[in-house]
């Protein structure tokens, strides 16, 4: 049964809020919501900003009959499991046209069992294992892996608290970069008073890296290369912001406790 012009375009905004929301490039938004729309027999066009998204719902058959929403886009949370899970409903929707109170539920279900299933201490484990890793790679001792590990697992168990809480991604980054290499450098300084030098540098270079936003580096790429350059070139700029933050954090951290440019 071809629902209504309204109720379709309300649930595509709330899917399409979804998709932004777990980290989608414009183009995987565009191609799941056109699939669910023309499953229905609608056409639609959407415009992409950085704080908003203006959507226009046509019938294939009735051009004249239209509906158009904007919505605001929420903050970004990455998460590849729902956008999987996400993409797989735009074909299920594509292939058997449920009906809608159907297409909530599954929407619904997909947040939930993402919730469910994602286990935060294994991320942050994860998390903290590779970034000391990546300490050990770029020639850091053990000892600098150890507090990297550290500052890496609770920095990214501080930034889990605060995207649910709400707070701005900007705060977020000046303060986590800032916990994070002050974690560093005050645990180091206490460790090189008592057993001996290390290379806290590379500790404190390394313990910051789970805040680069990479996955919002290719998006904005691919956005640029798919020729929707305005939504890609203002998520540069909000990268080269966020980025920025993590600098004032940094310095902070080298004024605080007087480390200079650590040479």
């Amino acid at each position: 049964m071809k629902p209504k012009i309204g109720d379709l375009a309300l649930f595509i905004s709330k899917y399409l809020a979804a998709l932004h929301a777990c980290g989608a490039f414009v183009s995987r938004e565009n191609r799941c919501t056109q699939r669910i729309a023309h499953a229905y027999g609608y056409d639609i066009s959407i415009n992409f900003f950085f704080n908003n998204t203006a959507l226009t719902l046509k019938d294939q058959q009735n051009p004249h009959i239209k509906e158009t929403l904007v919505l605001s886009n929420p903050a970004v949370q990455i998460n590849l499991a729902e956008l999987r899970e996400l993409s797989a409903l735009s074909w299920h929707i594509h292939d058997d046209r449920p009906e809608l109170a159907q297409c909530y539920e599954h929407l619904k279900t997909a947040k939930e069992r993402n919730i469910k299933e994602r286990n935060i201490w294994v991320v942050l484990l994860v998390v903290g294992i590779s970034f000391g890793a990546l300490c050990r790679l770029f020639g850091g001792d053990f000892v600098a892996m150890a507090f990297t590990f550290g500052a890496a697992f609770s920095g990214a168990g501080l930034r889990h608290l605060l995207t649910l809480w709400g707070i701005d991604m900007r705060l977020q980054y000046i303060f986590l970069s800032f916990y994070s290499s002050a974690f560093v450098a005050f645990f180091g300084g206490i460790w090189a008073a008592h057993f001996g030098e290390f290379s806290m540098h590379i500790a404190i270079a390394t313990s910051i890296l789970y805040l680069i936003p990479g996955i919002f580096f290719i998006n904005c790429v691919i956005d640029i290369l798919d020729n929707h350059v305005l939504v890609g070139f203002s998520r540069i700029v909000n990268i080269a912001i966020l980025i920025t933050c993590m600098a004032i954090g940094v310095y902070l951290t080298l004024v605080i406790f007087g480390l200079g440019a650590l040479a």
